[in-house]
């Protein structure tokens, strides 16, 4: 039975399209272990890999006694540039904030260029539990 607090939380199709590039991005999306890394060259899908892998971990969790699979994460580039230039873009992909009419759908990233960045996703799943995901994105090369 769906509480009432849930009713509120929108509920969408959350499909990421992602197609495998390799061995190497399968060992990592589907490593357990509480920290992973990836490196490799330019193009080669880390960054669509890494949503994937940060969805699949938000939507696992185990929901709380009102149906909540609470989650953090913290997404870390050298700059800030790659942050605004790359990785926020392909989140965009994967969460878009609004449709083409501005209607919400995973709402606002917030935070201002150069700066840290922050995405907070409240969705209701098929199995009417919701994930409440917040994404932080920070760089650690650029000076503060």
């Amino acid at each position: 039975m769906v509480s009432a607090e849930l009713t509120d939380v929108p509920k969408r199709e959350h499909l990421i399209d992602y197609v495998s590039a390799g061995f190497t991005l399968d060992q990592y999306l589907f490593c357990e272990k509480p920290l992973a890394f990836i490196m490799g060259p330019v193009g080669s899908g880390k960054t669509s890999a890494s949503i994937l892998k940060i969805w699949n971990h938000a939507t696992s969790i185990p929901p709380d006694h009102k149906g909540y699979r609470r989650s953090r994460v913290l997404i870390i580039r050298k700059q800030y540039s790659e942050l605004e230039n790359a990785t926020i873009p392909s989140w965009r992909k994967c969460f878009p904030e609004f449709d083409d009419d501005g209607t919400a759908i995973y709402g606002p990233i917030l935070g201002q260029k150069g700066g840290g960045y922050i995405h907070k996703i409240k969705t209701l799943l098929p199995d009417n539990t919701v994930v409440d995901l917040t994404a932080y994105f920070i760089a650690i090369g650029d000076a503060s």
